[in-house]
């Protein structure tokens, strides 16, 4: 009789942990092409893949200090679901600057500002689950240049002629003569 109720509660065991047993987690890492500083990405995943957890990386790399804004979307559909858990930005050197969430449920969506990049090679990493019966991702990056001192101080400069400029033609009383 305990051999019957052992082999029982194992073997329901065994089918409560069965979806757990066939999750995988899947890794990927593709370069990204910066056209004129922005491209987009993204990723689909099979109705197969329920219940299997993703890391997709995009690398990039920057000759020039730049700024950096990105996002990521997920929208679930009427079958099809993902999670998207993280959106990173990872320097080869220094800390790693985590996105934010700002929706999550039907629509998750993410942002990440790095306004202070320096020159070198950065991976953007995507990480999440899928919930439904596949899903997909969409996201876009941009890298813009800063400045330099020397082209912040020409405009300042700029301004400031031109600001006297217009002072000096404010300043003029018009004559009339009839």
């Amino acid at each position: 009789m305990i051999n019957h109720i052992l082999t029982g509660t194992l073997l329901l065991a065994g089918i409560a942990f069965a979806p757990l047993a066939n999750a995988i987690a899947t890794s990927s890492s593709e370069p990204l092409v910066l056209t004129h500083g922005t491209t987009a990405f993204g990723k689909t995943f099979a109705a197969n893949t329920k219940g299997n957890t993703f890391t997709n990386d995009y690398t990039f790399s920057t000759s020039a200090a730049s700024s950096l804004t990105g996002a990521v979307i997920s929208i679930k559909g009427l079958s099809t679901d993902l999670n998207i858990t993280g959106f990173n930005l990872i320097p080869t050197v220094g800390a790693t600057i985590t996105g934010l969430a700002f929706s999550s449920g039907y629509v998750d969506a993410w942002l990440i500002t790095a306004p202070n990049l320096l020159p070198g090679n950065y991976t953007l990493e995507v990480t999440g689950k899928v919930l439904g019966d596949g899903g997909s991702y969409g996201g876009n990056v941009n890298v813009s240049a800063v400045p330099e001192p020397e082209t912040w101080g020409m405009m300042i400069g700029g301004l400031g002629l031109i600001g006297m400029a217009i002072g000096r033609r404010t300043k003029r009383t018009p004559t009339f003569t009839a």
